[in-house]
C-alpha cells in the first residue's frame, strides 16, 4: 500500500477533488482488508456445533469453512484428516454424537465414511422420534412394535409421567449408595477433617503488615455474596475480627450462571509468608505407577478440600477481610479458620495431611493401586468385583476422616475414566478433549505473564507433543528477563500455533509395564 508522504491538496469543496478523496479511501479500505494477515484461531472450531435440522453434510461443510477463515488448517489434506474426524464426532448433535463415540473404528474412517454412518444414525433416529409428530398422517409402518402387557401397563404410564431423576446420570449403583455412609456425600454441611492439628502461618522476618482497602463491590455482587458467607459464618469457617491486617475479597460471576463466587486476592500474604518445599507428586511418575493389568477404575475429587483444615487462630488474622452486609449495612471484619483457597501452601499442606491418611487406608488394600494428586484420587484394580470393594472401604474411610465427595464428580468402577485431565483405559492414557479445547482456546499472549501461563498449560501435555522442547525453544526465550513488552517474533508464533495444534493429533500413550525391562529415550 502507497501512502502519499506530502499533503495533496485535495480540496473537498470541489466535487472533483471530492471524489478523488473517496476513491482514495475506498483504495485504503480495499488495501487493509486484503493486504493484512488472516487471523488464526483454533477455538473457532469449537464453536461450531451441529444445528437440531442441520444435514450432516452441511454440518461438515460448515466446519470445514470455518478452518478455511480462522485457522490453516487444510481440510483436504490427509495428514488433518484424524482432527476434523474428531472435530466431525465431538461436535455433532448429542444423540448421533454418542452413537458415532460407539462405532468401532470411528477414528480411522473417512470422513465418507463417517457421513454415511451418520448419515444412516439420523435417519434411524428420525423414524423413531417422528411417529409423535403431529404432521404424521398415519401411513407409515413402523419397523420396531413395542408390545406392552396389559397387566404391566401401569408400569409404562408411570415412566411415561415421571420426570426424569437428575441422579440418575451419576450412575451410582444401589449396592454402593446402601453401604456407604452417608457422611461422604457432599451437603451444605462442609467436611472437617478429623485428625487433622491447626496448621501455623509463619511470616518471612523482614514481612511487613498488608493492609490493602477492599475494592468497591456493586450492590448485586454483595447480594449474591451473602449467602455464601453466611453459611461460612454459621458452619464456622468464618468469624468476625478486629485485625491489623487487611486483603480484598473480588465476586466471581460463574459462567451460565446467576451466581457468584468468593475469591480473596492473597497476593501480598503469599509473598511475606515463609516458603515451604512443595512436595506434590509429578503427575507423569504417578500415573506411571499403574499396572498395565489394572482394568478397572474409580476416580473421585473432594469438595472444598483446603476447608477440611483448621488454621491455628494466632495465623487467622492474616487471612482478614472486609465485609458489608448489603441487607443491613453493617461493615465488619471476618477472617478463615481453615485453609482459604488462593493460599499458596494450601495444596501441598491439604496433600501431606490426606496422604497420611490415605496410607492407613492403603495397608489393608495391596490388591488395588491408590493414587492421590491433592484432593484427588484414583483406585486402579484388576476386577470389577475388587474395584467395587475398594471403592466402598475408601468412601466410608474418607466419610469418617471427614472428607466430602460430591456425587457428579465420582466416577465409579468404569473401565474409562478421567483422572487430573487424562482419560485412562487398561494400559493406556490419553489428554481428555476438554483440556485440547482449554489450549485451542487459549488467545495469542500479550505479556509474559500470560505467555508463561500458556507454557505451564502446554507443559502438562508435553509428552503428547514429540520434540517439545525444540518447538517450544523461541517462547522460553521470550519470556527470560525483565518483566515488559513480550518481543512476539514470527518465531514465537509459529511455535504458538504448532503447540496448540499437536496434542489435537496426539493418540493415548502406553502405560509402561513394569515387571519387564523396557528402554527409556529422552529428547530433552
Amino acid at each position: 500500500m502507497y501512502l502519499p508522504k506530502e499533503d495533496l491538496e485535495w480540496d473537498p469543496n470541489t466535487s472533483e477533488r471530492l471524489q478523488r478523496v473517496k476513491e482514495y479511501q475506498k483504495l485504503v479500505l480495499y488495501g487493509i482488508q486484503h493486504g493484512v494477515q488472516k487471523p488464526k484461531n483454533l477455538s473457532k472450531l469449537y464453536e461450531v456445533r451441529q444445528g437440531d435440522k442441520e444435514t450432516p453434510l452441511a454440518f461438515y461443510e460448515r466446519l470445514c469453512e470455518i478452518a478455511r477463515k480462522w485457522t490453516d488448517l487444510d481440510p483436504e489434506d490427509d495428514s488433518n484428516s484424524k482432527l476434523f474426524n474428531m472435530l466431525f464426532i465431538g461436535q455433532a448433535a448429542a444423540d448421533i454424537r454418542k452413537k458415532l463415540q460407539k462405532e468401532e473404528g470411528a477414528d480411522g474412517m473417512t470422513i465418507s465414511q463417517l457421513l454415511s454412518v451418520e448419515e444412516w444414525l439420523s435417519e434411524k433416529g428420525h423414524s423413531l422420534i417422528d411417529v409423535s409428530n403431529p404432521a404424521f398422517d398415519g401411513a407409515w409402518e413402523p419397523e420396531i412394535k413395542l408390545h406392552i402387557p396389559p397387566e404391566t401397563a401401569w408400569k409404562a404410564q408411570i415412566c411415561l409421567l415421571t420426570e426424569k431423576d437428575p441422579n440418575e446420570e451419576m450412575n451410582i449403583p444401589e449396592e454402593v449408595l446402601n453401604t456407604v455412609t452417608p457422611l461422604v456425600w457432599a451437603s451444605k454441611i462442609p467436611g472437617r477433617a478429623k485428625n487433622a492439628n491447626p496448621v501455623k502461618i509463619k511470616l518471612k522476618p523482614e514481612a511487613q503488615p498488608v493492609r490493602k482497602k477492599q475494592y468497591p463491590i456493586k450492590l448485586e455482587a454483595r447480594k449474591g455474596l451473602e449467602p455464601i458467607i453466611s453459611s461460612f459464618l454459621e458452619h464456622g469457617l468464618l468469624r468476625e475480627c478486629q485485625s491489623e491486617l487487611n486483603t480484598p475479597i473480588l465476586p466471581v460471576k460463574k459462567p451460565h450462571s446467576s451466581e457468584y463466587r468468593l475469591v480473596q486476592d492473597l497476593q501480598e500474604i503469599n509473598a511475606r509468608t515463609v516458603d515451604v518445599h512443595p512436595v506434590v507428586p509429578n503427575p507423569y511418575t504417578l500415573l506411571s505407577t499403574i499396572p498395565n493389568s489394572n482394568t478397572y477404575f474409580t476416580a473421585l475429587d473432594l469438595k472444598d478440600a483446603f476447608f477440611c483444615i483448621p488454621v491455628d487462630e494466632q495465623s487467622q488474622a492474616l487471612f482478614a477481610f472486609e465485609w458489608e452486609n448489603p441487607t443491613t449495612g453493617r461493615k465488619t471484619q471476618l477472617c478463615w479458620t481453615v485453609l482459604p483457597q488462593g493460599f499458596k501452601h494450601s495444596p501441598t499442606l491439604f496433600g501431606n495431611i490426606l496422604a497420611k491418611e490415605l496410607e492407613l487406608w492403603q495397608d489393608d488394600h495391596d490388591a488395588v493401586t491408590l493414587l492421590q494428586y491433592v484432593d484427588n484420587v484414583l483406585i486402579g484394580s484388576d476386577s470389577y468385583e475388587t474395584c467395587l470393594e475398594a471403592t466402598i472401604s475408601l468412601l466410608n474411610f474418607l466419610g469418617l476422616a471427614g472428607c466430602r465427595v460430591p456425587k457428579k464428580w465420582l466416577s465409579l468402577e468404569k473401565k474409562k475414566v478421567q483422572y487430573m485431565g487424562f482419560e485412562m483405559t487398561k494400559g493406556q492414557r490419553e489428554l481428555s478433549t476438554e483440556r485440547k479445547e482449554a489450549i485451542c482456546r487459549i488467545a495469542v499472549p500479550t505479556s509474559k505473564k500470560q505467555l508463561r501461563g500458556f507454557l505451564g498449560m502446554a507443559g502438562w501435555c508435553c509428552l503428547w507433543i514429540p520434540n517439545f522442547g525444540l518447538i517450544a525453544k523461541p517462547l522460553y526465550a521470550a519470556v527470560k528477563g525483565p518483566e515488559g513488552v513480550l518481543e512476539w517474533t514470527p518465531e514465537c508464533r509459529k511455535s504458538f500455533d504448532e503447540i496448540k495444534r499437536k496434542p489435537m493429533e496426539a493418540s493415548a500413550l502406553g502405560l509402561p509395564n513394569l515387571r519387564k525391562p523396557f528402554q527409556l529415550y529422552v529428547y530433552e
